[in-house]
Protein backbone atom coordinates (compact mmCIF):
# COMPACT_ATOMS: atom_id res chain seq x y z
CA UNK A 1 0.00 0.00 0.00
CA UNK A 2 1.43 3.52 -1.08
CA UNK A 3 0.91 6.08 1.53
CA UNK A 4 -1.51 9.00 0.44
CA UNK A 5 0.12 11.63 2.70
CA UNK A 6 2.85 13.20 1.15
CA UNK A 7 5.49 13.53 4.20
CA UNK A 8 4.91 10.07 4.85
CA UNK A 9 5.31 9.20 1.06
CA UNK A 10 8.49 11.34 0.79
CA UNK A 11 9.48 9.49 3.86
CA UNK A 12 8.99 5.89 2.62
CA UNK A 13 10.75 6.67 -0.49
CA UNK A 14 14.14 8.62 1.32
CA UNK A 15 13.83 5.23 3.26
CA UNK A 16 14.28 2.93 0.68
CA UNK A 17 16.79 4.90 -0.96
CA UNK A 18 18.62 5.15 2.14
CA UNK A 19 18.47 0.87 2.46
CA UNK A 20 19.17 0.55 -0.93
CA UNK A 21 22.50 2.73 -0.80
CA UNK A 22 23.55 1.32 2.25
CA UNK A 23 22.86 -2.77 0.73
CA UNK A 24 25.07 -1.29 -2.54
CA UNK A 25 28.05 -0.09 -0.35
CA UNK A 26 27.75 -3.08 2.27
CA UNK A 27 28.34 -4.71 -0.92
CA UNK A 28 31.09 -2.99 -2.32
CA UNK A 29 32.98 -3.22 0.70
CA UNK A 30 32.84 -6.92 1.22
CA UNK A 31 34.49 -7.22 -1.64
CA UNK A 32 37.42 -5.09 -1.36
CA UNK A 33 40.56 -5.87 0.64
CA UNK A 34 42.43 -3.16 2.05
CA UNK A 35 46.34 -2.81 2.34
CA UNK A 36 47.46 0.57 4.93
CA UNK A 37 51.35 1.40 5.41
CA UNK A 38 53.22 4.05 5.84
CA UNK A 39 56.46 5.10 4.10
CA UNK A 40 59.31 6.68 6.27
CA UNK A 41 63.08 8.11 6.03
CA UNK A 42 65.59 6.31 7.33
CA UNK A 43 65.34 8.55 10.25
CA UNK A 44 61.61 7.44 10.93
CA UNK A 45 60.11 11.07 8.94
CA UNK A 46 57.40 10.40 7.15
CA UNK A 47 57.27 10.64 3.39
CA UNK A 48 54.61 12.19 1.71
CA UNK A 49 54.24 12.13 -2.08
CA UNK A 50 56.04 7.73 -2.37
CA UNK A 51 54.65 6.17 -4.65
CA UNK A 52 53.23 2.88 -3.62
CA UNK A 53 52.70 -0.02 -6.05
CA UNK A 54 51.18 -3.22 -5.20
CA UNK A 55 51.09 -6.15 -7.71
CA UNK A 56 49.18 -9.51 -6.13
CA UNK A 57 51.03 -12.21 -7.84
CA UNK A 58 48.79 -15.18 -6.47
CA UNK A 59 45.75 -15.51 -6.06
CA UNK A 60 45.35 -13.89 -9.10
CA UNK A 61 46.88 -11.08 -10.68
CA UNK A 62 46.24 -7.35 -10.00
CA UNK A 63 47.51 -3.64 -9.29
CA UNK A 64 47.36 -0.62 -7.85
CA UNK A 65 49.25 2.41 -7.46
CA UNK A 66 48.59 5.41 -4.76
CA UNK A 67 50.45 8.13 -3.40
CA UNK A 68 51.36 8.71 0.31
CA UNK A 69 49.82 12.10 2.16
CA UNK A 70 51.51 14.42 4.52
CA UNK A 71 51.79 11.60 7.66
CA UNK A 72 53.40 9.03 4.98
CA UNK A 73 50.74 6.69 5.04
CA UNK A 74 48.82 4.83 2.50
CA UNK A 75 45.34 3.40 1.54
CA UNK A 76 44.81 0.99 -1.08
CA UNK A 77 41.28 -1.19 -1.73
CA UNK A 78 41.78 -4.54 -3.79
CA UNK A 79 39.63 -7.19 -4.89
CA UNK A 80 38.79 -9.25 -1.86
CA UNK A 81 41.47 -12.08 -1.20
CA UNK A 82 41.39 -14.27 2.08
CA UNK A 83 44.81 -14.75 1.88
CA UNK A 84 47.13 -13.35 -1.29
CA UNK A 85 51.06 -12.52 -2.00
CA UNK A 86 52.26 -9.56 -3.50
CA UNK A 87 55.33 -7.52 -4.81
CA UNK A 88 55.37 -4.17 -2.98
CA UNK A 89 56.77 -1.17 -4.83
CA UNK A 90 57.73 2.03 -3.09
CA UNK A 91 59.58 4.95 -5.30
CA UNK A 92 60.02 8.48 -4.16
CA UNK A 93 62.25 11.00 -5.92
CA UNK A 94 64.54 11.92 -3.27
CA UNK A 95 64.80 8.17 -1.93
CA UNK A 96 65.95 4.64 -2.97
CA UNK A 97 63.24 2.53 -4.46
CA UNK A 98 62.63 -0.25 -1.91
CA UNK A 99 60.81 -3.54 -3.63
CA UNK A 100 59.83 -6.44 -1.34
CA UNK A 101 57.68 -9.37 -1.51
CA UNK A 102 54.92 -9.73 1.11
CA UNK A 103 51.50 -11.41 2.44
CA UNK A 104 50.32 -8.87 4.87
CA UNK A 105 48.01 -6.17 4.48
CA UNK A 106 49.56 -4.10 7.12
CA UNK A 107 52.87 -2.51 5.32
CA UNK A 108 56.13 -0.39 6.84
CA UNK A 109 58.58 0.68 5.04
CA UNK A 110 62.01 2.76 5.90
CA UNK A 111 63.36 4.63 2.97
CA UNK A 112 66.75 5.92 2.74
CA UNK A 113 68.32 8.62 0.86
CA UNK A 114 69.54 7.15 -2.28
CA UNK A 115 73.49 6.73 -1.36
CA UNK A 116 72.36 5.27 1.61
CA UNK A 117 72.55 1.66 2.13
CA UNK A 118 69.63 -0.85 1.18
CA UNK A 119 65.77 -0.03 1.96
CA UNK A 120 64.48 -1.82 4.80
CA UNK A 121 61.04 -2.42 5.60
CA UNK A 122 58.40 -4.39 7.96
CA UNK A 123 55.39 -6.64 6.76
Amino acid sequence: MVPQDPEKLSLAIGTLAYLWATSFLVKKIATRSVVVGKVVSSDGVPVAGAEVEVLVNSPGKMGRIVATDGSGDFVMGLRKQAFFSARVRVTHPEFATAEFQTNSAIVICKLPSREGPTPSLSA
